[in-house]
């Protein structure tokens, strides 16, 4: 797989961004309310996720979610099918954010920070399998400069636009290609 790295005009990142620090939402999904209350998400009656870190990704029938765990500073990205009531993925990550559905809802993009400090964006498909890391790999972090090689984490969330997934850094909009994106 490659990596491609694009400068793209401001607003091709600024669609259909959430707001990273939600606490609460209603969403409804086959006629049955998806709720964040205060960290608690459920879907009709049924609890889903406590402590869930940010709104969930939303696309048909798929929701993606960050949920913190109290027991460590790691969190879980969790996978939830409305259609069938499974929970498909439940990965431990470091300190995985700001998920965000592809628009077939097959694969779930998302950033993790690793104990040295550095952010990277990941794809991970919805039904399960092996996360792929796309930016920052190999990137060593030296204390007081920016590593050669090293891209800005998202400042307001991943868009999936096509075949490219954007996001806005403090900088500079960037983009890569991920191997799932519309032909």
């Amino acid at each position: 797989m490659s990596l491609f790295l694009f400068v793209l005009p401001f607003a091709a990142a600024q669609e259909s961004c959430t707001d990273l620090y939600a606490e609460s939402g209603t969403w409804l999904l086959r006629d049955t309310p998806l709720v964040l209350d205060r960290g608690a998400l459920t879907f009709g009656e049924r609890r889903i996720g406590t402590d869930v870190v940010g709104p969930p990704a939303i696309r048909g029938t798929h929701v993606a979610f960050v949920e913190q765990r109290r027991d460590s500073m790691q969190s879980d990205l969790v996978a939830f099918d409305a259609a069938t009531g499974a929970l498909l993925v439940r990965i431990t990550a470091e300190m995985p954010r700001q998920p965000a559905l592809s628009e077939d809802g097959s694969t779930i993009a998302y950033t993790n920070t690793s104990g040295s400090g550095l952010t990277a964006v990941w794809t991970l498909p919805f039904a399960g399998g092996e996360p792929v890391q796309h930016t920052n790999v190999g990137v060593v972090r030296t204390p007081g400069r920016v590593p050669e090689g090293f891209v800005e984490a998202p400042s307001n969330g991943l868009v999936f636009d096509g075949d490219l997934l954007v996001w806005e850094g403090s900088i500079e909009t960037h983009a890569v290609r991920w191997s799932g994106g519309a032909r």
